[in-house]
């Protein structure tokens, strides 16, 4: 059809097309850096912005062993279990009955296996908004296990169907999160023409006017456009015109009823605010602002350069703020609303406070949160490295450096810290734990020590003998038991957990 009539070598406008502007690269690198360190990341948005083509793309560049799901929603009630999908891709032994709690060792032991040692793997699932609450808790237990740092995961979920409830039951578990927008039209612009011109034509058959009504019509909507930009190739073969006209173009939009009342409504609310404006005078404007919707041409603010702050003091942070940096120096990304001490639990860990002196807490070699008095104003920074001289905080996501003595003048003790918990939740391992601690500690002990694991998943000598051992070479107390100096160290060596810099990481 109008491929033989615009003389084009191929559909320019299929499905699978992509194309790589500054944006996209830039976010295939931001994702790429989680997933080469084995790490979980979100691609969100609203539909048809290109999610699941962006997903592809960098899966394909990953040079890693990928496996594609796509999680559905039985009647749009009952989730998708990730558990479960995983164990009946890999075809484990009657994967239907077995319990959630078990779920992530099953898998972890299959990436155990020989054959599956070799090459890294990337999962991406697609609508993963159809993913049930427990399929989160088990990305957080499974990626607790070593065999799982060769594991990446990708998920590619549809925002606008995800409600506050949903995303409230989700616990908060270590991520990268990207939500991918909308393109610019002049995104578009390039996208069309170089759609074209790969195909064998000149970028004009849709030209400037034109591009400009497909873009508003789409909202920059990757399968919008192309829906689009295909119909109206169409209508210029049936019509036999040279390009893409205004008229055929708006024809194919308003086939679909994309566009119907749109310049009714912003002449009737520019209207509005000219009225509004004339009644109170212009000098109201900045009062009514926030209640009314302001077209974004109004609601632009141009050339106005906030002004940076010159000491800690006027930066400011308060303890929840220090919290929500606290976590997010442990890779979780929870919201000021979240960042609560005794919300902790939600991402397993415990929340500890205390006081010490600054030789303690270097010693026990973790970050950690504390209230500084600065100019008559408490400022909550988390202390990230010390050396000989100096300390690096954090502050809102900036890094301050500071003299020690002086961190020492204005500092009472106070501090705040995040500890690692067993994968039920506990802060001890013993012979009374659930079989989920024991084998989970049984196994990462097995891959730290490079010893068999007994699979037997229960509390006996040989597991006995590991943790001993563990202890001996981390200098602990050896007494076989595990609590918060073995866990922590079981962080350490499995980095799933930050450590304080000094001058000896430098």
């Amino acid at each position: 059809m109008y491929c033989d009539y615009f003389k084009l070598i191929t559909h320019p406008f299929l499905d699978g097309n992509y194309f790589n502007n500054i944006r996209l690269l830039a976010a295939q690198d931001f994702i790429r850096q989680t997933l080469n360190q084995g790490g979980i990341a979100i691609i969100g948005g609203n539909k048809g912005v290109g999610k699941t083509r962006l997903a592809h793309e960098i899966a394909r560049e990953s040079q890693r062993k990928v496996l594609n799901l796509s999680a559905v929603a039985v009647n749009d009630a009952d989730k998708e279990s990730l558990g479960q999908l995983l164990a009946c891709c890999f075809h484990l032994k009657k994967w239907r009955t077995l319990p959630t709690s078990i779920l992530p060792l099953r898998i972890a032991e299959f990436f155990g296996q020989t054959e599956n040692t070799a090459q890294p793997w990337l999962i991406v699932v697609d609508n993963a908004e159809n993913l049930c609450a427990e399929s989160y808790e088990f990305l957080r237990t499974f990626k607790s296990y070593p065999q799982s740092s060769r594991i990446s995961f990708l998920l590619v979920e549809e925002r606008k169907g995800i409600s506050v409830e949903g995303k409230g039951c989700r616990k908060p578990f270590p991520h990268t999160d990207y939500h991918l927008l909308p393109m610019s039209f002049t995104e578009t612009s390039e996208y069309l023409s170089q759609r074209l011109q790969s195909a064998g034509a000149e970028p004009a058959l849709i030209h400037g006017p034109v591009a400009k009504l497909l873009h508003n019509a789409s909202g920059g909507r990757f399968q919008l456009i192309n829906e689009l930009a295909a119909d109206s190739l169409n209508s210029a073969y049936a019509e036999k015109t040279p390009s893409v006209t205004y008229r055929q173009m708006k024809v194919c939009i308003e086939a679909r009823g994309l566009m119907p009342g749109r310049k009714k409504c912003l002449t009737l609310l520019i209207a509005s605010y000219m009225l509004f404006g004339g009644i109170l005078g212009w000098t109201y404007f900045n009062y009514a602002k926030p209640y009314l919707p302001l077209p974004v041409t109004l609601s632009q603010k141009l050339h106005e350069i906030p002004a940076g702050a010159n000491t800690i003091s006027e930066v400011g942070s308060n303890e929840r703020h220090g919290m929500r940096q606290l976590f997010q120096v442990w890779g979780y990304d929870v919201s000021a609303d979240d960042a609560f001490c005794d919300q902790a639990a939600r991402a397993q860990l415990t929340c500890k406070k205390g006081t010490a002196i600054l030789d303690t807490l270097i010693e026990e070699g973790m970050p950690w949160l504390s209230p500084i008095s600065v100019d008559g104003q408490t400022v909550y920074v988390t202390v990230v490295k010390v050396t000989d001289e100096t300390l690096d905080i954090l502050i809102k996501g900036d890094t301050w450096t500071v003299q020690r003595n002086w961190f020492d003048s204005v500092w009472a003790g106070e501090y705040t810290q995040l500890l690692p918990q067993t994968p039920s939740g506990k802060s001890v391992i013993n012979n009374t734990s659930p079989e989920t601690d024991t084998a989970w500690l049984d196994m990462t002990l097995s891959k730290i020590l490079n010893l068999p694991f007994s699979k037997t998943g229960r509390w006996d000598n040989d597991l006995t003998g590991k943790i001993k051992l563990f202890q001996q070479r981390e200098n602990l107390a050896v007494d076989g038991r595990v609590g918060k100096g073995t866990l922590i160290q079981i962080a350490k060596r499995t980095g799933n957990m930050p450590e304080l810099l000094t001058k000896e990481d430098l």
